[in-house]
């Protein structure tokens, strides 16, 4: 545990067993919001543990603790594959104090790397351009409909892996939904989203035929 600013920095992985389930359920609950950007994002969190509330060995999460209250996260990943800053966030009341920055640093020293990948939804480019700035993070790459179907995912330091399409086809779109959280999270050309909608359901077809014809 540090203690940076009258804010307690805490690792999850020194818990105590009674402590991890407590802090288990208030992490889902502080990034419940993610699954607006991430549908699978319940059941990603879910993987992440073990049994009893213990987390993967290539996992960390330091969490930002303020009178009692989670006020920050930040979720690590480090293999053989990737070293990943899965998730940051800051509870707004609490953003451009530096916590970002300083659960950002620990992660770098769990991660043993400064220029860790990190991908970010498309609508909080500018929530997160300061912070990236000051760490010289690069933009290398765009991933349109990556986790989640209209979205585009922003990609620093690194390339995200190819998906399988057969595990990620969508096999039923709800057209409504997707209007309207394309319009909740600020899309602007409607027109564009139309005919990209319209092109990737044409590609996806060619993908299932040409699947079932070299079967």
């Amino acid at each position: 545990m540090k203690i940076i600013d009258n804010k307690f920095y805490i690792r999850y992985s020194e818990l105590s067993p009674v402590q991890r389930k407590l802090y288990y359920l208030q992490i889902k609950n502080f990034l419940r919001e993610l699954i607006f950007e991430y549908n699978n994002f319940n059941s990603w969190f879910v993987g992440l543990f073990d049994s009893d509330a213990l987390l993967s060995e290539d996992r960390e999460i330091f969490i930002c603790e303020y009178d009692f209250q989670l006020v920050g996260v930040i979720i690590l990943k480090r293999n053989n594959i990737e070293n990943k800053i899965c998730t940051l966030r800051v509870a707004k009341p609490f953003q451009k104090q530096g916590i970002g920055r300083h659960l950002m640093e620990l992660g770098f020293e769990w991660l043993n790397d400064d220029k860790p990948l990190i991908t970010i939804h498309n609508s909080k480019k500018r929530e997160f351009s300061k912070l990236f700035e000051h760490y010289n993070f690069q933009l290398e790459e765009k991933r349109w409909g990556y986790y989640r179907l209209f979205s585009t995912e922003l990609v620093y330091n690194g390339f995200l892996p190819e998906k399988n399409f057969i595990l990620n086809h969508v096999e039923i779109i709800n057209l409504e939904k997707e209007v309207k959280q394309f319009l909740l999270l600020g899309g602007e050309d409607f027109k564009q989203f139309i005919n990209e909608l319209l092109y990737h359901q044409w590609l996806n077809n060619q993908k299932i035929n040409n699947i079932i014809a070299e079967h």
